[in-house]
């Protein structure tokens, strides 16, 4: 993937993106649209370069000075359990029941951009709508509900509240697909089109899926 060129995709939305620009060697960044493309697109700087650098030696330096040996890019290894990001950015692991109160106080709060002036793209969860969106963090501050990828949004809050209980969302992009949701002002599934990308969990292929998930039976 790490030599594919960048493919802003086909659709109309601008995404914040990373792409491993081969000729220089370095991970870069460009406008994503938020559908199609290809697989040389990542949702931060860290995770391209996770990807691509690890295999890629940092050359020595050029002239008559004392060999130095080639470092490679060193990548941490994977936890074995699952990871929520804390407030002032470090990492702390949870099973259980704290994992269920840690989501809890993670999901509910709102978002929050931090004190600092950086422009470092990072998701967080509406929990009016049960969307992982994106947004611009200023590099300081703010609170937990901040992630590095929508699926790491998604892992942590996906399923904080009832898929039946939130409205329908198209999401962004321009696709047309027909998907079923539960409205549960009128008890019933409804039909509605899904744009393709950034819904959430209130979002059926049929609707004998949905009905199986919330619809009362009678």
């Amino acid at each position: 993937m790490c030599n594919l060129r960048p493919d802003v995709g086909k659709c109309e939305g601008h995404f914040d993106s990373f792409y491993y620009e081969l000729a220089t060697g370095q991970c870069e960044r460009f406008t994503y649209s938020g559908c199609g493309g290809n697989a040389n697109r990542f949702n931060t700087l860290d995770e391209c370069q996770a990807v691509c650098l690890r295999r890629h030696d940092f050359p020595p330096p050029p002239g008559p000075q004392t060999p130095f040996k080639s470092v490679s890019a060193f990548v941490p290894p994977e936890p074995s359990q699952p990871i929520i990001p804390a407030a002032a950015g470090s990492i702390i692991q949870l099973t259980g029941r704290e994992k269920q109160k840690n989501q809890q106080q993670i999901c509910d709060y709102s978002k929050e951009t931090g004190s600092c002036k950086q422009f470092v793209t990072k998701w967080y969860y509406n929990k009016s709508d049960g969307t992982c969106n994106r947004f611009h963090y200023g590099g300081c501050d703010g609170n937990s509900n901040r992630f590095d990828t929508e699926q790491e949004c998604r892992n942590t809050c996906g399923d904080f509240r009832d898929a039946c209980l939130l409205p329908s969302v198209s999401g962004p992009c321009a696709g047309k697909a027909d998907r079923y949701y539960f409205d549960f002002h009128s008890n019933k599934c409804s039909l509605f089109q899904y744009g393709g990308c950034l819904g959430n969990t209130n979002n059926f292929r049929t609707i004998e899926e949905c009905q199986a998930r919330c619809q009362p039976s009678t």
